[in-house]
């Protein structure tokens, strides 16, 4: 039996190692925007209890451990700055794992085209260069 090629060992093993790493980070990236969308949909809920209040409505807004009373429109405000913020987050996350999935498939081709390559050299070696020795893998010199 033939030893594998060193080359493609290294290639495949960092293949394994990048795909581990990507999938991590895809995972992390996953988490990052269910937990986002979670504070999305948590605010766009308060922005709709709070626009259901009347205008002169005591509200108050928690900072820190502190509460402190704000006008409907203050809080609104503070509200709508915080989901579209949020989205915005939303989207990097999305474009960050679009791009760490982008990377991991461009190395994936990367070793389909070395091992084409690490093929066509041996099936060109093998035609090219010996006569008689080809078929003879299965016995020992």
């Amino acid at each position: 039996m033939e030893a594998a090629d060193p080359e493609l060992t290294k290639a495949f093993q960092q293949l394994q190692s990048k795909k581990q790493e990507t999938a991590q980070q895809v995972e992390l990236m996953d988490n990052k925007i269910s937990g986002t969308a979670r504070a999305v949909k948590i605010s766009e809920l308060t922005l709709a209890e709070v626009s259901d209040q009347p205008i002169d409505a005591h509200l108050y807004r928690c900072i820190g451990r502190a509460f402190f009373l704000s006008s409907k429109t203050g809080i609104q405000d503070f509200f709508q700055t915080k989901v579209s913020k949020l989205n915005e987050n939303i989207r990097a996350y999305q474009e960050s794992k679009a791009v760490l999935q982008k990377e991991l498939k461009e190395s994936e081709q990367a070793i389909r085209e070395l091992v084409m390559r690490k093929k066509q050299q041996m099936s060109s070696l093998s035609s090219s260069g010996s006569t008689g020795t080809a078929g003879n893998w299965d016995k020992p010199d």
